[in-house]
């Protein structure tokens, strides 16, 4: 490959291109027409000796090579902005800038139409791309730039990544208000008697809730049945107003959701940990002007939730 013929543009074409793995989409990401960037994508392909994108049935797939370069060319294209960052000051009022957020159905319900308002008043051309976090790479997505920082439940961050909890929320009990057994009190008993909805991340493990029951359950040798696992938390109120269902969901899902839902919410009957909500990033962000402005505005606006808000690192 001829890398003098590789400049800034066609890297960061390229970046959109494998994110989107559609022509056209990326095209309107780019503000460009889906012609012009056609021909980029043929450049790229001779450039590369590579197809890059591929057509089948389903749709564009990336080649092996793709991944491989887009790897690579992500974390160039966010070592360059950052860089220019970090030589100037972040000014929101005028900065064209887009953010890619991680963050789950809980943290987003909690906190995100605050921080979204906050910053479109604060920065009216920074855009906010949320997305629910793949949490068995997103140490990777956050290396590569792919993602600028996740909010989470997750307690601990990984090496090589900075982290700053945000809030605490207590955790709360739901059960259907025509629930055949609970009524007015919900005993341990009654906990561990009728089957529990739970929610799950993946095909492999339930959510830090969830291993924070099973957890508590296990100190006072008692075990729970699980009669439904989902894979959103916020689907578990409808799950449990249709049946005779338990869940533990964030304190944020059960102030929010239960009104006129036909569930009523109750204190765990046995000791759990408040649920943490964090903030991770890669340390290379840690300096960047534009993602500390970013951290800035997201304790700002916890603070004003009333939510107890953790000590500042």
């Amino acid at each position: 490959m001829k890398t003098r013929h590789l400049d800034l543009h066609l890297l960061r074409c390229f970046s959109v291109l494998i994110a989107e793995r559609h022509v056209t989409r990326a095209a309107e990401r780019l503000n460009t027409s889906q012609p012009a960037l056609s021909a980029t994508l043929g450049r790229l392909r001779k450039l590369f000796d590579d197809p890059l994108l591929v057509r089948t049935e389903k749709g564009m797939f990336l080649t092996d090579r793709a991944i491989e370069i887009g790897r690579s060319v992500d974390a160039a294209l966010a070592l360059i902005d950052g860089t220019l960052h970090s030589n100037g000051i972040f000014n929101p009022a005028t900065a064209v800038h887009k953010f890619q957020i991680a963050a789950s159905e809980s943290v987003t319900l909690a906190i995100m139409p605050s921080l979204i308002s906050r910053v479109h008043q604060l920065a009216p051309s920074v855009t906010l791309c949320v997305r629910v976090p793949d949490l068995a790479r997103i140490k990777q997505a956050l290396e590569e730039a792919q993602t600028d920082i996740l909010i989470s439940f997750t307690k601990s961050a990984p090496s090589g990544l900075r982290s700053s909890t945000l809030l605490r929320q207590s955790l709360k009990v739901i059960v259907a208000k025509n629930h055949p057994d609970i009524r007015d009190s919900l005993s341990i008993e009654q906990f561990v008697r009728w089957p529990h909805a739970g929610h799950l991340i993946d095909t492999r493990e339930g959510s830090t809730i969830e291993k924070a029951v099973e957890k508590s359950l296990n100190r006072l040798g008692l075990r729970r049945s699980m009669g439904a696992w989902l894979p959103s938390a916020v689907s578990l109120i409808s799950i449990v107003a249709g049946g005779p269902f338990i869940a533990t969901v964030p304190e944020a899902i059960a102030n929010r959701l239960v009104d006129g839902a036909g569930v009523r919410t109750f204190d765990p009957p046995l000791m759990l940990d408040e649920a943490r909500i964090g903030m991770f990033w890669h340390d290379r962000m840690q300096d960047n002007s534009a993602h500390r402005w970013l951290r800035g505005v997201l304790r700002t606006i916890v603070s004003e939730l009333k939510f107890e808000q953790a000590p500042q690192r």
